[in-house]
């Protein structure tokens, strides 16, 4: 019905001669299957009985190979059980089942001795001994031997035409007949098991010689990275081409199985039908064989949860070369939302026919779904640059509100973003020293990929290589290896690239060569692109030139800062009232686009970075302080009304921006910040009790200020809160006294950080013990993760569950171990790379190996770190 040309196999002249393999049966679904529909087939043509066609299939056309002799067993159970359903429970031929995984377990010499057995055991029953008999056993049986012996590990990938030896090369059935009798005749136990081992290794091995009308099967998936090294060299040696998965070695192995004019049926990862790194097996596949069916399933097409994330097709092959005028069947099954669904698709979805040589002219032999524009390809008028990556990003890189953006040892470094837009993914800096320090020196090690420099200072579009390709406009900066940048060849061409690359049809076009989640950079630029056409849309689109460099978005560093022109006011409020100024107005020293001048909302910010919500130090609440910088954002005649607007759609309809400040400022303000928060909301516990924010820049300030800042919080503001709340409870006031106990429990937490004993100590993993921080000592440039620990650690009275802390919400922080390994480093300066896991977490001294893993939620004392301070000096 499809018209699909499928060469005849001119071996099978009919169904009694047809024979069905699989070579990694597992359980046996495949094969169980296969029985009534073949059964049914013989029924038709022969004219048998339902039970003898059963039994005429399981002895002359059904085949099946597994690795593991568990599952080898079950299967046979399974096919026998599925054959006494059809028939009753009767006698059963032998079945055609093997373990192709079996182990030999004795020493060579000692398996050879199985020969003089043998010939001994003809002799004894045929008289005169064949002298040859002896040498061919041999022969056969070292063969096997050497086959065998890395079996548990390549299964059905062994070949046994690819050995030597005369009965193994020649006559299973006279080798069989050979062990058989040694078997009937053997004097012990020892002689009897290796009989029964060579006989199952010799009928694995028969099978593994034949060729097969048809092989079908759902083949490991195993990636190259997490291969044995055996299976590498293996797979390097005899499937070089599909050697960068287990599975499409495995479908070229079956392609072995089907010799000339069988048909290879199998379940496959997709993506051997785009990756650049099988274009030699896709043009091996697209000029030697006929492709029948092709059929990507993508994502959960398992019903299994834990094979669910795999992305697969299906797909039919015949061992012969296809004729130039051969339709393939295609059947797009992706937008299935889970295995129900594509199995629906697969029933009743279109079905479309491709030409097969059509697909030689795509890039990179890659097999497509549809016919691709005749226009020139992308590649043509740009390339595609890989970005920067760190095999230490917690190290690395930041947020840009977390550092130090005046520095010269970071730069901003654009990533990835959820949706298009003109601009975005603006929010990281990496620790890039110029160029000239340690991540430059890891590069050079293999420890980082110090990729993206030819599009370093240009424009071009900086893509997210996975889901739906989101794209945005690139300015120049570095950028990080999740993204890729399309960069033009002529600066003239930009405009109507970005134009192509943010219309829905670029994903469409990519999808069509590359089903895969994450598209390599130089796919990305291997589409069709009709540059005349585009010009013209940009030019309409466009009529000024393209965007310039802006954004109303606070988490992006294009950000001016100021409320009205912000996608989320009342947050970019409260960083101002706290002193935080974003890169654009203090003029980063890394930034191309121009600083901002002054904006009149300067004198609401406050001089030490902390606002207290009740009034405090003589200043008015925070809530009225905010509302006096909103008036002047706005304009006082509108400030009440947009306020009201801004509450509501934060949740806090009819409510007052001192109930948003206490409830909901800081949950909203982690999210914002991807849970890297620069205004710290401390309180005691009580929603009517002591309240603060502070600007972490103040309180990480370097010099000693940062320690002040606290010392402030502590011992001033909520010293005087304090003392309030003893003059409220002596003259008798509702709740004085529960609120001097938190306030009281609070300032002894803060006391705790400034002592910084464990818990509430700050631990980098990246400085050797002599520089970690004794006390709140904290560095600014080692970000939020690092310092915001101790507040998370000290808890308000009463507090109850793992996330109570002295934040007003706890933001998603995690101290376990960051992925990686740690080059060798001294076990005095960095003794928790000295263990597998450290047990004891509080002044741990170091295992005896180095490990090298990073541990993040160690804490040390401070006598400890002392210690090593003056051990330091005296070293020097």
């Amino acid at each position: 019905t499809t018209q699909n040309t499928i060469p005849p196999n001119e071996s099978v002249q009919n169904w009694a001669g047809m024979t069905v393999l699989d070579p990694c049966m597992g359980s046996g679904h495949f094969l169980v299957f296969a029985l009534p529909i073949v059964a049914a087939l013989r029924m038709a043509e022969e004219g048998l009985p339902r039970a003898a066609a059963v039994e005429a299939t399981l002895r002359d056309n059904l085949f099946g190979l597994e690795i593991d002799p568990r599952c080898a067993q079950i299967a046979a159970f399974a096919l026998a059980f599925a054959a006494w359903r059809m028939t009753g429970r009767r006698p059963l031929p032998p079945l055609n089942l093997a373990c192709s995984g079996l182990a030999i377990g004795v020493g060579k010499a000692e398996w050879l001795r199985l020969a003089k057995e043998a010939a001994a055991a003809a002799g004894a029953e045929e008289g005169p001994l064949d002298a040859g008999l002896e040498e061919r056993a041999r022969n056969g049986l070292a063969a096997l031997y050497d086959l065998f012996a890395d079996a548990p590990m390549l299964g059905s990938l062994l070949d046994p035409r690819r050995a030597g030896g005369d009965i193994f090369k020649s006559d299973f059935a006279a080798l069989e007949r050979v062990l058989g009798a040694v078997l009937a005749a053997a004097g012990s136990a020892e002689t009897a098991e290796m009989a029964v081992a060579a006989q199952g290794v010799a009928k694995a091995a028969e099978i593994l010689g034949r060729e097969f009308t048809l092989a079908m099967t759902n083949v490991p998936f195993l990636g190259r990275g997490k291969q044995h090294s055996a299976m590498q060299d293996y797979l390097a040696a005899n499937f070089d081409d599909a050697k960068r998965d287990l599975a499409t070695a495995m479908l070229c192995r079956s392609l072995d199985f089907a010799g000339a004019g069988g048909t290879v049926a199998t379940v496959t990862p997709q993506n051997w039908l785009f990756l650049q790194s099988y274009t030699r097996w896709r043009r091996r596949v697209l000029r030697t064989t006929t492709l029948n069916a092709v059929v990507p399933l993508g994502g959960q097409g398992f019903e299994s949860v834990t094979a669910a994330g795999a992305f697969t097709c299906l797909s039919a092959i015949t061992a012969t070369k296809s004729p130039e005028d051969n339709m393939f069947t295609v059947l797009d099954a992706n937008d299935g939302s889970d295995a129900a669904a594509k199995a629906r698709i697969l029933s009743h979805g279109a079905v479309s026919l491709t030409k097969q040589s059509d697909q030689n002219a795509n890039p990179d032999y890659r097999i497509s779904l549809s016919k691709l524009s005749p226009h020139a390809l992308l590649s043509t008028f740009a390339h595609g640059v890989h970005g920067l990556g760190s095999k230490d990003t917690p190290y690395f890189f930041r947020h840009f509100w977390e550092v130090n953006t005046q520095s010269m040892d970071w730069e901003f470094m654009q990533t990835t973003i959820n949706r298009s837009q003109n601009f975005g993914g603006m929010n990281q800096v990496v620790w890039w020293q110029q160029g000239n320090g340690l991540l430059h020196k890891r590069g050079k090690r293999g420890e980082a990929v110090l990729a993206g420099r030819k599009a370093w200072g240009k424009k071009g579009v900086i893509i997210s290589q996975m889901g739906k390709l989101p794209v945005a406009l690139y300015m120049g900066d570095i950028f990080d290896k999740n993204t890729a940048v399309i960069l033009p060849h002529r600066d003239e061409h930009l405009p109507a690239i970005w134009t192509f690359c943010s219309s829905p049809e670029y994903n469409e076009a990519v999808r069509t060569i590359d089903r895969k989640v994450n598209v390599t950079n130089t796919t990305l630029a291997k589409v069709p692109f009709d540059l005349d056409r585009w010009q013209r849309v940009a030019a309409r689109r466009y009529p000024d030139g393209l965007p310039e460099p802006h954004s109303d978005d606070p988490s992006q560093w294009l950000f001016d800062g100021h409320p009205a022109a912000s996608s989320d006011p009342l947050q970019t409020a409260v960083a101002r009232l706290v002193g935080y100024r974003w890169p654009r107005q203090t003029g980063s020293s890394f930034m191309d686009c121009p600083a901002v001048g002054p904006d009149g909302l300067e004198k609401h910010a406050d001089a030490d970075g902390l606002v207290c919500l009740p009034a405090i130090g003589g200043e008015a609440p925070a809530h009225e302080r905010l509302l006096a910088l909103l008036a002047d954002a706005f304009g006082a005649g509108g400030a009440a009304a947009r306020v009201a607007e801004l509450l509501a759609a934060a949740g806090f309809a009819g409510r007052t921006l001192d109930d948003w400040l206490r409830g909901g400022f800081f949950a909203a303000h982690c999210k914002s910040f991807h849970q890297r928060p620069f205004v710290w909301h401390i309180w005691d516990g009580r929603r009517d009790g002591f309240h603060a924010l502070a600007n972490y820049h103040r309180l990480a300030a370097p010099g000693g200020e940062g320690r002040q800042t606290l010392e402030k919080l502590a011992y001033a503001c909520l010293g005087e809160w304090i003392d309030r709340q003893r003059a409220d409870a002596a003259a008798g006031v509702e709740a004085a006294d529960a609120r001097l106990a938190h306030a009281e429990h609070l300032q002894a937490g803060l006391v705790r950080i400034l002592k910084g004993e464990p818990p509430c100590d700050i631990f980098a993993r990246w400085k050797p013990l002599r520089e970690q921080p004794i006390g709140w000592e904290p560095d600014l440039n080692d970000g939020v993760r690092v310092n915001i620990r101790p507040f998370m650690a000290a808890r308000p009275l009463g507090a109850r569950g793992k996330a109570a802390c002295i934040l007003r919400r706890a933001p998603n922080v995690k101290w376990g171990k960051d992925r990686g390994r740690e080059p060798d480093r001294p076990r005095a300066d960095y003794p928790w790379f000295w263990t597998r896991r450290p047990t004891d977490t509080t002044d741990f001294a170091g295992g005896a190996e180095f490990d090298g893993a990073r541990w993040n939620d160690l804490h040390y004392t401070r006598a400890f770190k002392q210690a090593a301070r003056d051990r330091g000096r005296g070293g020097r």
